[in-house]
């Protein structure tokens, strides 16, 4: 990224001065940062939220999830440079207004769908197929069940002006429905990662997994090595059927 920008501490950040500059613990996997005198200042500013400019040291805090930045909305894409594809088995609960319906090979035909496999071959191969037609930078992946409320691109375009950012994940929660069980999963969802941004890579140690595909915003080609954001400002619902209400905050996941 360029220019100078806000960026949150991890929760997990602990940081301790020493003669030399200070020693910084924090990030997932926990990683450990011994920083020079200049250094130190840079994460002094970072620490009490003034904008830094990019260097070395920021993108390793960001590599390593220990700094996650505070974006403002705007950025280079927008919603018209995003296609939204729907994999669905029988009609959707929920569908965004022009995107992409893959029928995966429903009995009987979905109606009105953009796409129409033989026959049932699973989401990952509905997704993939839409995938194929798809000519915008971005593409975002939501599944029947999953309700999106409006403006819920907004807080996550932003990050892809960071180009190593390949994939970005909103929070997902569970809808309020009437019952034990969905009043669980309003706060234990299984999906639902929680409500602090977080990085998400291929090291095995870390604590956020990648997000699932039940709602998120890839690159249409994203980079050989990439990361994932996890959102902490971006929510949609999920249910098992039926109405659901969107979510009135939001958590977002980043892949870097």
């Amino acid at each position: 990224m360029t220019g100078e920008r806000r960026y949150a501490l991890d929760g997990s950040v602990q940081s301790w001065p020493n003669d030399d500059g200070c020693v910084v613990i924090g990030g997932s996997p926990l990683t450990l940062f011994r920083l020079t005198s200049a250094g130190a200042r840079t994460f002094g500013d970072l620490a009490d939220g003034r904008a830094v400019g990019n260097s070395p040291l920021v993108d390793r805090l960001l590599d390593a999830g220990a700094i996650h930045p505070l974006l403002d909305g705007t950025g280079t894409y927008s919603p018209a440079d995003v296609t939204i594809v729907v994999p669905t088995l029988g009609p959707p609960a929920h569908a965004p207004t022009g995107a992409v319906i893959v029928d995966d090979g429903s009995l009987p035909p979905v109606e009105g769908a953009t796409i129409r496999l033989d026959r049932n071959r699973g989401p990952a191969a509905a997704r993939n197929a839409g995938l194929a037609t798809v000519t915008t930078p971005l593409v975002a992946f939501v599944d029947a069940d999953v309700a999106v409320p409006d403006g819920w691109l907004d807080p996550l375009l932003p990050h892809f002006d960071d180009p190593k950012v390949a994939v970005v994940a909103p929070r997902i929660v569970t809808a309020g429905r009437p019952g034990a069980i969905s009043a669980y999963e309003r706060t234990h969802g299984p999906l639902d990662m929680g409500p602090e941004a977080a990085a998400s890579g291929p090291a095995p140690a870390s604590r956020t997994s990648p997000p699932p595909y039940w709602s998120a915003v890839p690159r249409r080609f994203g980079p050989s090595v990439g990361s994932t954001r996890r959102c902490g400002s971006a929510r949609t619902s999920i249910s098992s059927g039926g109405s659901t209400t969107p979510a009135d905050d939001a958590g977002t996941t980043r892949v870097r």
